[in-house]
Protein backbone atom coordinates (compact mmCIF):
# COMPACT_ATOMS: atom_id res chain seq x y z
CA UNK A 1 0.00 0.00 0.00
CA UNK A 2 2.89 2.41 -0.79
CA UNK A 3 2.12 5.43 -2.44
CA UNK A 4 4.24 7.85 -4.93
CA UNK A 5 3.79 11.17 -2.64
CA UNK A 6 6.58 12.85 -4.89
CA UNK A 7 4.75 11.83 -8.34
CA UNK A 8 1.06 12.91 -6.63
CA UNK A 9 3.12 16.31 -5.55
CA UNK A 10 4.17 16.88 -8.55
CA UNK A 11 0.46 16.65 -10.08
CA UNK A 12 -1.14 18.89 -7.51
CA UNK A 13 -0.20 22.46 -8.35
CA UNK A 14 -1.20 23.93 -4.87
CA UNK A 15 1.22 21.41 -3.29
CA UNK A 16 3.79 21.29 -5.60
CA UNK A 17 3.77 25.40 -6.06
CA UNK A 18 3.38 25.87 -1.79
CA UNK A 19 6.63 23.69 -1.44
CA UNK A 20 8.22 25.80 -4.31
CA UNK A 21 7.91 28.52 -1.62
CA UNK A 22 10.26 27.29 0.92
CA UNK A 23 13.39 27.20 -1.98
CA UNK A 24 12.26 30.93 -2.45
CA UNK A 25 12.59 31.67 1.49
CA UNK A 26 16.00 30.19 1.18
CA UNK A 27 17.16 31.56 -1.89
CA UNK A 28 16.00 35.39 -0.92
CA UNK A 29 17.71 35.01 2.87
CA UNK A 30 20.88 33.70 0.77
CA UNK A 31 21.18 37.40 -1.21
CA UNK A 32 19.58 39.40 1.82
CA UNK A 33 22.54 37.81 3.77
CA UNK A 34 25.36 38.63 1.23
CA UNK A 35 24.43 42.43 1.03
CA UNK A 36 24.11 42.40 4.82
CA UNK A 37 27.39 41.21 5.52
CA UNK A 38 29.13 43.17 2.84
CA UNK A 39 27.39 46.49 4.24
CA UNK A 40 24.19 46.96 2.01
CA UNK A 41 20.62 48.26 3.44
CA UNK A 42 18.58 46.39 1.03
CA UNK A 43 16.68 43.05 1.48
CA UNK A 44 14.00 40.78 0.15
CA UNK A 45 11.02 41.30 1.97
CA UNK A 46 10.54 37.36 1.78
CA UNK A 47 13.84 36.44 3.25
CA UNK A 48 14.48 35.39 7.15
CA UNK A 49 14.18 37.79 9.60
CA UNK A 50 16.50 35.71 11.93
CA UNK A 51 19.54 35.65 9.44
CA UNK A 52 19.10 39.17 9.07
CA UNK A 53 18.95 39.53 12.92
CA UNK A 54 22.10 37.20 13.01
CA UNK A 55 24.05 39.60 10.65
CA UNK A 56 23.20 42.34 12.20
CA UNK A 57 24.72 40.80 15.52
CA UNK A 58 27.58 39.13 14.38
CA UNK A 59 28.98 41.87 12.11
CA UNK A 60 32.44 41.16 13.74
CA UNK A 61 32.65 37.97 13.41
CA UNK A 62 31.68 37.12 9.39
CA UNK A 63 32.51 33.46 9.95
CA UNK A 64 30.02 32.34 12.67
CA UNK A 65 27.50 34.62 10.73
CA UNK A 66 28.24 32.37 7.58
CA UNK A 67 28.31 29.43 8.88
CA UNK A 68 24.90 30.72 11.35
CA UNK A 69 23.23 31.43 7.80
CA UNK A 70 24.18 28.51 5.99
CA UNK A 71 22.41 26.08 8.51
CA UNK A 72 18.87 28.42 8.61
CA UNK A 73 18.56 28.63 4.71
CA UNK A 74 19.84 24.91 4.37
CA UNK A 75 16.98 24.15 6.43
CA UNK A 76 14.80 25.43 4.47
CA UNK A 77 16.32 23.87 1.39
CA UNK A 78 15.43 20.61 2.93
CA UNK A 79 12.15 21.75 4.11
CA UNK A 80 11.67 21.99 0.41
CA UNK A 81 13.26 19.36 -1.01
CA UNK A 82 10.98 17.24 1.46
CA UNK A 83 7.99 19.24 0.77
CA UNK A 84 8.48 18.11 -3.04
CA UNK A 85 8.34 15.14 -1.89
CA UNK A 86 5.35 14.69 -0.09
CA UNK A 87 5.97 15.10 3.60
CA UNK A 88 3.82 16.74 5.52
CA UNK A 89 6.22 16.94 8.14
CA UNK A 90 7.93 19.38 6.27
CA UNK A 91 5.19 21.58 5.68
CA UNK A 92 4.43 21.37 9.52
CA UNK A 93 8.25 22.62 10.28
CA UNK A 94 9.02 24.83 7.95
CA UNK A 95 5.89 26.79 7.71
CA UNK A 96 5.59 26.37 11.43
CA UNK A 97 9.37 27.99 11.83
CA UNK A 98 8.65 30.54 9.43
CA UNK A 99 5.46 31.28 10.84
CA UNK A 100 7.62 32.50 14.03
CA UNK A 101 10.18 34.13 11.92
CA UNK A 102 7.19 36.26 11.18
CA UNK A 103 7.30 37.34 14.42
CA UNK A 104 10.88 38.81 14.09
CA UNK A 105 9.19 40.32 10.74
CA UNK A 106 6.92 42.35 12.92
CA UNK A 107 8.92 43.93 15.15
CA UNK A 108 10.47 46.07 11.72
CA UNK A 109 7.35 47.42 11.37
CA UNK A 110 7.42 46.62 7.53
CA UNK A 111 4.38 46.47 5.84
CA UNK A 112 5.12 44.73 2.89
CA UNK A 113 7.54 42.33 4.67
CA UNK A 114 4.81 41.54 7.11
CA UNK A 115 2.31 41.32 4.53
CA UNK A 116 4.34 38.76 2.52
CA UNK A 117 5.07 36.58 5.01
CA UNK A 118 1.67 36.17 6.00
CA UNK A 119 0.93 35.28 2.36
CA UNK A 120 3.93 33.04 1.97
CA UNK A 121 2.40 31.21 5.74
CA UNK A 122 -0.68 30.98 4.07
CA UNK A 123 0.30 29.25 1.05
CA UNK A 124 2.59 26.89 3.21
CA UNK A 125 -0.29 25.73 5.21
CA UNK A 126 -2.80 25.61 2.50
CA UNK A 127 0.06 23.23 1.00
CA UNK A 128 0.22 21.32 4.13
CA UNK A 129 -3.68 20.75 3.77
CA UNK A 130 -3.99 20.02 0.29
CA UNK A 131 -1.36 17.42 1.07
CA UNK A 132 -3.15 15.56 3.92
CA UNK A 133 -6.06 15.41 2.30
CA UNK A 134 -4.81 14.21 -0.86
CA UNK A 135 -2.88 11.59 0.88
CA UNK A 136 -6.40 10.73 3.17
CA UNK A 137 -7.96 9.92 0.17
CA UNK A 138 -5.39 8.11 -2.02
CA UNK A 139 -5.16 5.38 1.48
CA UNK A 140 -8.99 5.39 1.34
CA UNK A 141 -8.95 4.29 -2.50
CA UNK A 142 -6.37 2.21 -1.99
CA UNK A 143 -7.97 0.18 1.18
CA UNK A 144 -10.87 0.15 -1.19
CA UNK A 145 -9.63 -1.86 -3.66
CA UNK A 146 -7.79 -3.87 -1.47
CA UNK A 147 -11.33 -4.95 -0.21
CA UNK A 148 -12.56 -5.34 -3.62
CA UNK A 149 -10.17 -7.85 -4.66
CA UNK A 150 -10.37 -9.55 -1.79
CA UNK A 151 -14.33 -9.62 -2.20
CA UNK A 152 -15.40 -7.73 0.48
CA UNK A 153 -18.89 -5.16 0.29
CA UNK A 154 -17.29 -1.75 0.33
CA UNK A 155 -19.24 1.45 0.95
CA UNK A 156 -19.59 4.28 -1.35
CA UNK A 157 -16.89 7.15 -0.31
CA UNK A 158 -14.43 8.16 2.13
CA UNK A 159 -16.21 7.37 5.63
CA UNK A 160 -17.84 10.57 6.93
CA UNK A 161 -17.46 10.01 10.86
CA UNK A 162 -16.78 7.73 13.23
CA UNK A 163 -18.22 4.52 13.84
CA UNK A 164 -20.04 4.46 17.07
CA UNK A 165 -17.98 3.11 20.05
CA UNK A 166 -20.04 0.86 22.35
CA UNK A 167 -19.07 1.60 26.26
Amino acid sequence: MNVDKAALVQEIPVIRNSARWFWWIAGLSLINSIINLNGGGVSFALGLGITQVADVFLEDNVPVAIVFDAIVIGFFLLMGWLAQRGSLTAFLLGGGLYLADTAIILLTFSIIAIVFHAYVVFCLFRGAKELHVLTKEVRHALREEERQQAGEVTQAGPPTEDPPYIL
